[in-house]
């Protein structure tokens, strides 16, 4: 027997009778092992009615491990029934997740003209208008390695949206400042980027004009595919700022780029991949891969998810002015990662160690966090930490590095 806890039933409301099997489901949740309860409810679904409360639990297990089109499908069956509110917020829940925070905000509105204490659409509309309002982002950062390669950053942003939240517009700035031991390199540029969400693929365009130490454009546009689960980004990249080198940097290097993304979900867990090919300006070919699954399986807890993967980096030459393993680098790795938040603060963290599989690659580790404190309605503060220990040309190579970030948001 049970009335599912849910807000979607008052307290004095009858007691339900469930089957073994819906009771099994709703135990299921109850421990927060939500793969096998949205996994076993779907099963359950082909099989027996199930009241509005019940598919409910089965539609927010769906979106809580991933399967955000087959929780979307149940919360639309559920949006008239005697639980429509908090399925349409879970709906709007599934829209800000895949950053359609101007789709998620009228379904929050609806529920709260229906319902203004309704605490899972205040939460959500709050989360939606912090990222639909104009923001100011400030960051400043520094970064070394045991190579000596020293690197100071800052940068200023302005990201706003038209009135429909579909057209999201970006300036900024930045400064940075690489140093080696003889060679000290500065760079400046301002950009612009512009999406357009109203259209297929949900372009994404951004040029950047680089002013120092000499003019050059770059630019990028990113496409969606499937709703998010691919992303294509093609363009023309500053390879100088990127290969974190003042020799590279002074050169002004450049390099055409494609990457790939992919992100998809299943049963057993969550897999990416990520593969970019650079063609450098000096002739040479990048290629690099990171493979990542996160299963299902929750040993320490829902919110502590561990990964294993697979890193790869493979070049047609070697080079003194950036990272080019000339026999390549293959790792394999496992770790652990989690994330706690609320609407005043949030912390992740991530850890792990790796083997060597091919080329120049030896044992690593890697560990990094960060949070975010939101010291008012509008204003925020954040704070992240890397380091890790790997082998690079035939040596132990160490890195870490440290930004302080600053958010303003305007009403």
């Amino acid at each position: 027997m049970s009335n599912y806890g849910s807000s979607a039933q008052a307290a004095d409301a009858p007691v339900i009778v469930l089957s073994p099997a819906q009771q099994h489901v709703l135990d299921l949740s109850v421990a927060q092992d939500y793969q096998a309860a949205g996994t076993k409810g779907l099963e359950l679904l082909e099989r027996e009615k199930a009241d509005p409360g019940l598919r409910l639990v089965i539609a927010n297990s769906l979106a809580w491990s991933g399967r955000m089109r087959k929780a979307e499908s149940q919360y639309k069956v559920l949006s008239n029934s005697k639980v429509r509110k908090d399925a349409r917020t879970g709906l709007a829940n599934l829209y800000r997740w895949k950053g359609r925070d101007d789709e998620a905000l009228p379904l929050y509105q609806t529920v709260l003209a229906e319902d203004p204490q309704h605490a899972g659409a205040n939460e959500g509309l709050m989360y939606a208008q912090r990222e639909l309002n104009p923001r100011t982002f400030v960051s400043a950062g520094a970064a070394q390695d045991s190579g000596d390669a020293k690197r100071r950053e800052l940068s200023i942003s302005q990201r706003w949206r038209d009135d429909t939240g579909r057209h999201i517009f970006e300036v900024s700035s930045s400064g940075t400042r690489d140093e080696l031991p003889v060679t000290t390199a500065k760079q400046g540029e301002v950009g612009f980027a512009y999406q357009n969400l109203n259209l297929p693929l949900e372009p994404r365009l951004a040029l950047e004009a680089q002013a120092k130490p000499k003019g050059d454009l770059f630019g990028s546009l990113k496409l969606k595919i499937d709703e998010g689960r691919f992303l294509i980004d093609i363009g023309r990249t500053n390879w100088g700022k990127s290969a974190f080198n003042a020799r590279a940097l002074e050169d002004g290097l450049n390099a055409a780029h494609i990457g790939l993304d992919a992100n998809l979900h299943f049963d057993s867990g969550q897999f990416t991949e990520h593969i970019d090919i650079f063609r450098v300006s000096d002739s040479n070919v990048i290629l690099t891969s990171r493979s990542n699954f996160i299963p299902s399986w929750r040993p320490f807890g829902h919110r502590i998810k561990p990964f294993v993967g697979i890193e790869t980096r493979d070049v047609r030459f070697y080079s003194n002015k950036y990272w080019s393993p000339e026999d390549g680098f293959g790792t394999a790795y496992v770790g652990l990662q989690g994330e706690w938040a609320n609407e005043n603060w949030s912390l992740y963290g991530s850890g792990q160690v790796g083997t060597r599989l091919y080329g120049e690659a030896g044992s690593n580790w890697s560990l990094g966090m960060g949070g975010k404190l939101w010291l008012d309605k509008n204003l925020a503060v954040g704070v992240n930490l890397w380091s890790m220990a790997s082998r690079r040309d035939n040596a132990r190579y160490r890195a870490k590095s440290f930004s302080v970030n600053l958010e303003k948001l305007w009403d």
